[in-house]
């Protein structure tokens, strides 16, 4: 409105809802937001995912000739090597990446058109036809629109889904870690198979 010769906070050349927002609505513009910033997300984590994998499968092979107990319930049981061991641990990262692709092609699909409620209404029928396509063009991402889009407005699966494969691999980071730092107990009187490198002083 400043641009135009108009006044701070006086919005009768450009209204806010009326010109800004036409055509738009909170319920299909924030979950569209959502999933375009989760699809980012996923895509960065995958590749970091990638590189711990690589990490692991190279220690994999470095300690395929280390032999060790292996325990169940903290019994010992048979004999494993440590890069069989760790050889597991990337197979698991694995299936996270695979995940996460899924992860993206659920919140690809996006309500954004639906305006409040999913029909539509109020909203100009070429912009509901083409903002999809061209909002796919801008980001970089092969958005689509849902096909209903009452049930992508009123359903969140796709949120609660990516949460779900969030939490799996928090859970399997989470595993890997605690392997070790059990296998680096000690070195006196704790299971000591393995010795972490000193991080900080006192570690």
């Amino acid at each position: 409105n400043q641009s135009l010769g108009g006044n701070l906070g006086v919005y009768d050349k450009v209204h806010p809802n009326d010109h800004v927002n036409k055509g738009q609505s909170t319920n299909d513009v924030i979950p569209t937001s959502g999933k375009i910033a989760l699809i980012r997300y996923f895509k960065e984590l995958y590749d970091e995912n990638i590189k711990l994998i690589n990490a692991i499968e190279d220690k994999a092979d470095e300690f395929k000739e280390v032999y060790k107990m292996g325990r169940t319930q903290l019994q010992d049981a048979i004999p494993i090597s440590l890069g069989q061991e760790f050889a597991a641990y990337a197979k698991v990262l694995k299936r996270d990446n695979e995940r996460f692709k899924k992860a993206i092609q659920s919140l690809s699909f996006v309500n954004l058109g639906g305006t409040a409620i999913g029909t539509g209404l109020n909203a100009d029928k070429t912009y509901v036809e083409e903002i999809v396509p061209v909002l796919a063009e801008v980001t970089g991402l092969n958005l689509k629109q849902n096909e209903d889009l009452i049930d992508g407005t009123q359903n969140l699966d796709g949120f609660t889904y990516s949460s779900s494969i969030l939490k799996t691999y928090a859970s399997n980071l989470s595993k890997i870690a605690n392997d070790l730092r059990l296998m680096s107990s000690g070195p006196q009187v704790g299971i000591a198979d393995i010795k972490l490198p000193a991080r900080q002083a006192g570690s």
